[in-house]
């Protein structure tokens, strides 16, 4: 063979893999931008209720299967609640202290909905379990979660007679949040 084509040949397999090499890197760092940019969008905190929205009117289902839109009316009182997933350690070591909330807030004539995000069934073996003496409802569409921006279980939610949103609070209910929600509660009620 002769060496001037050899080398015409090594010269030629060279450049086709520099040449693809440099389309493979180009690619990679095509790819690379378009997961940088979705991780961004996944890792932004989702939106999420605040003071001063106004919220929309939310169709449950009670533990029968009874349909019932939440009122926001009640005694002028507004109405709060607690939405909850069968599945949460915070949602049920918030349990006891929702309880407490739950019979303060009717007592100052605010309605009171736990809202489950899970279905009947599971729903109803969780309040026997767990003895909740409060009534327990299911969310009946599935736009719930958006239209009340529910992010992270348990969110309470308090909102004032006019759907206005007054008080977010998401996380495990301990005694210190307890007492802030009890006063806003009151607060709210002495308007």
């Amino acid at each position: 063979m002769n060496p001037l084509k050899k080398i015409d040949v090594t010269k030629a397999a060279t450049a086709i893999i520099i040449l693809g090499l440099s389309a493979l890197v180009v690619l990679l760092a095509y790819q690379n931008q378009r997961l940088k940019s979705r991780l961004e969008t996944l890792l932004k905190p989702p939106e999420m209720l605040k003071v001063g929205d106004t919220t929309q009117t939310a169709h449950l289902l009670t533990i029968a299967g009874e349909g019932l839109d939440m009122r926001f009316g009640g005694n002028g009182g507004g109405s709060i609640f607690f939405t909850f997933s069968t599945t949460c350690p915070s949602c049920e070591k918030s349990l006891g202290l929702w309880e407490r909330i739950a019979d303060s807030a009717t007592n100052h004539g605010v309605n009171v909905y736990s809202i489950s995000l899970h279905d009947t069934a599971r729903t109803r073996a969780y309040q026997l379990a767990h003895n909740l003496r409060h009534r327990v409802y299911i969310v009946r569409d599935t736009t719930f979660k958006m239209d009340f921006k529910i992010a992270y279980v348990p969110t309470t939610v308090l909102v004032d007679s006019q759907r206005v949103v007054r008080a977010v609070w998401t996380g495990l209910i301990d005694s210190t949040r307890s007492r802030e929600i009890l006063d806003k509660i009151r607060r709210a009620n002495a308007r």
